[in-house]
């Protein structure tokens, strides 16, 4: 399957085709529904954990673990305990606060303003939610990662998905 850098790309080899663009319609349709709705503004804490808490149940057997695994050291070792983590980097400055700074928005630059995303003018060297999602994904996929990177990668994920 050819990979746009930009998209997700969810499926697996051995995945049934009818199975392989649903993930990847409903991340692209939550994505869409952040960007359309003004009250997007207003997203905090409480709206992540609730995201989180609806997306819980919906992990297969497999990923459960696998999430449980990885979040084992966490306070609070769900998908809802780690939603806000993002913001805290974020908020907290420093390195990572600043070079993640534009992953928690999009910011479309169409003429006039829409849901015209191009990646060379929208996503400026890669610097943009929808490129940040990409990584992450990409990031928590590779088993060959460290779990520390595995799990950071699962956080901005439930964060910004």
């Amino acid at each position: 399957m050819p990979q746009n850098r930009y998209f997700i790309a969810l499926e697996t080899p051995g995945t049934p085709r009818r199975m392989r663009a649903r993930p990847t319609l409903a991340v692209f349709f939550a994505l869409a529904a952040l960007f359309a709705a003004p009250a997007a503004w207003a997203w905090g804490d409480r709206a992540h954990r609730v995201v989180a808490l609806l997306a819980q149940p919906q992990l297969r057997p497999a990923a459960a673990a696998e999430v449980a695994r990885l979040l084992a050291g966490e306070p609070d070792p769900t998908l809802p305990g780690i939603s806000g983590w993002a913001d805290t980097v974020r908020e907290d400055g420093g390195k990572a606060g600043r070079r993640t700074r534009r992953w928690h928005y999009g910011d479309f630059h169409g003429d006039p303003p829409g849901c015209d995303f191009q990646p060379a003018r929208d996503c400026p060297g890669g610097d943009c939610v929808v490129a940040a999602i990409n990584r992450q994904f990409l990031a928590l996929a590779d088993r060959r990662r460290p779990d520390a990177e595995r799990a950071q990668a699962l956080k901005y994920l439930v964060h910004l998905v």
